[in-house]
């Protein structure tokens, strides 16, 4: 490991202590992972778009939909959807 020496506001010196009081860790560990999280976070982040593309092409391989033929339009219409709506609350 390599030494570094870093400054911290008093508020972030009690706060470090208290969570490692609580956490039963040290001071130390605390910041390194701090760190770890800091410099991985894009990559994380990445992954996590990649998690979310893979999942999005594995649903629509699953279950396509089929596209509307050109010209075909909805199977309602706007005031049929009003009328259904208000039934309910008459």
């Amino acid at each position: 490991m390599v030494r570094k020496q870093l400054y911290l506001t008093p508020a972030q010196d009690r706060a470090l202590k208290e969570r490692a009081r609580r956490e039963h860790r040290s001071e130390a560990d605390l910041v390194r992972q701090a760190v770890d999280l800091l410099l991985d976070d894009g990559a994380k982040a990445q992954a996590a778009v990649d998690d979310l593309q893979r999942f999005v092409e594995r649903v629509d391989a699953e279950h396509p939909v089929e596209p509307r033929a050109s010209g075909e339009g909805r199977g309602w219409t706007r005031d049929e959807l009003y009328d259904g709506r208000l039934s309910r609350w008459s």
